[in-house]
């Protein structure tokens, strides 16, 4: 009934992204759609999607750097792997399940802990909202803004300054209960199970941040993962320019931020929210024509982003000998992670069927 539940939420929530989506736009001739959509420059799109496929190269090894502490010389392959099956399971099934499948895969074919593996991830998702943010701020402080978003500057300058604060401070908050971890693992001995639970899951998440204490090891953190925002960024500046849309690289970083949120929502397929995003902001904000910035948005999400991990995920999946049903089982595994002690199920990795189970003794 959980599960049901969740499911329909997130379809309700794609509904009313594509209703909203309906109304804005509902003056425009699916036909001009069309015409806007055959007229993208395919070279564009094509250099566009090898540029935001290129960026799981940093990534790849920005996590690495995260879990060398743990275990050193974790090969690129199967982190890869893990990287392309968990983007496709995000794309595929509501919840984001996508982000615990990663984890859960690395933690079985490479015998990592498993709460080191997620708490690497999480690690890994903070430093992208830290830079990200970081790259948004210098785009609203450095250049002068276009368009009618030139008209929120001071506003978006503020945005900008309590993103940075926000980051930070989670940040700095999860490297503190990670130093912390056993003065804090004692006092939740005596408190309420439910208590018990959320505290020994941040625990098991903190795991993975021993990388951040280490100045030389932050210092290539951050490398890679700027290496690997510039990345996107120009990916996506390019396809919205194959689209049509005359549009500087600063203005995309300004849209960067917005446009993850958008891919966040956890609709099914992702459906709904980047390409809503894309299509009002490059409309209201940089004065493109609607039926244009509509097929931006339709092609930067599906072609770009999601198009190469559909293809590539099952490949993997085949290749790895893993199946739907040992995916939604990781996912299961790695949820009861704050049910046991934190030196208990986070030491342990995961345990998963097929070929991805335990290549290392």
């Amino acid at each position: 009934m959980r599960g049901a539940a969740k499911y329909t939420f997130s379809v309700g929530l794609a509904v009313l992204l594509l209703v909203g989506f309906w109304r804005i736009f509902r003056g425009i001739d699916v036909a001009e759609i069309w015409d806007a959509l055959r007229h993208a420059s395919l070279a564009g799109l094509a250099l566009a999607t090898a540029l935001n496929l290129a960026q799981n190269v940093p990534r790849i090894w920005r996590w690495q750097v995260l879990l060398s502490p743990v275990r050193k010389g974790i090969g690129f392959r199967p982190m890869f792997g893990a990287v392309i099956i968990g983007y496709m399971t995000t794309f595929l099934v509501p919840g984001r399940l996508g982000e615990l499948v990663r984890p859960a895969l690395l933690s079985g074919s490479e015998r990592v802990p498993l709460g080191p593996a997620v708490g690497s991830v999480v690690a890994d998702r903070l430093v992208d909202g830290l830079t990200l943010v970081a790259l948004f701020a210098v785009a609203v402080f450095v250049q002068p803004l276009e368009g009618a978003a030139a008209a929120s500057g001071a506003v978006m300058r503020g945005v900008a300054a309590v993103l940075l604060a926000v980051v930070v401070g989670g940040l700095i908050a999860l490297l503190a209960l990670h130093t912390w971890r056993d003065r804090i693992e004692v006092w939740l001995g005596a408190r309420s199970r439910v208590v018990a639970w959320i505290g020994r899951t941040a625990l098991a998440f903190t795991r993975g941040m021993e990388a951040l204490h280490r100045p030389r090891l932050l210092v290539l953190v951050l490398f890679h993962s700027v290496v690997c925002w510039l990345l996107i960024a120009a990916g996506t500046w390019i396809g919205i320019r194959a689209c049509g849309v005359e549009l500087s690289f600063n203005s995309t970083l300004v849209l960067l931020p917005l446009l993850a949120l958008g891919i966040a929502i956890p609709t099914p397929g992702n459906v709904g929210g980047y390409h809503v995003v894309m299509a009002v902001t490059l409309r209201d904000w940089y004065g493109a024509d609607p039926a244009v910035a509509v097929g931006a948005g339709i092609l930067i999400q599906y072609v770009m982003i999601m198009l190469p991990y559909l293809v590539l995920g099952p490949v993997l999946m085949v290749v790895e000998g893993v199946s739907w049903r040992h995916l939604l089982e990781l996912g299961r595994q790695v949820r009861g992670l704050g049910a046991a002690a934190d030196g208990a199920a986070a030491a342990d990795p995961v345990k998963t069927p097929g070929a991805m189970e335990g290549t290392r003794p």
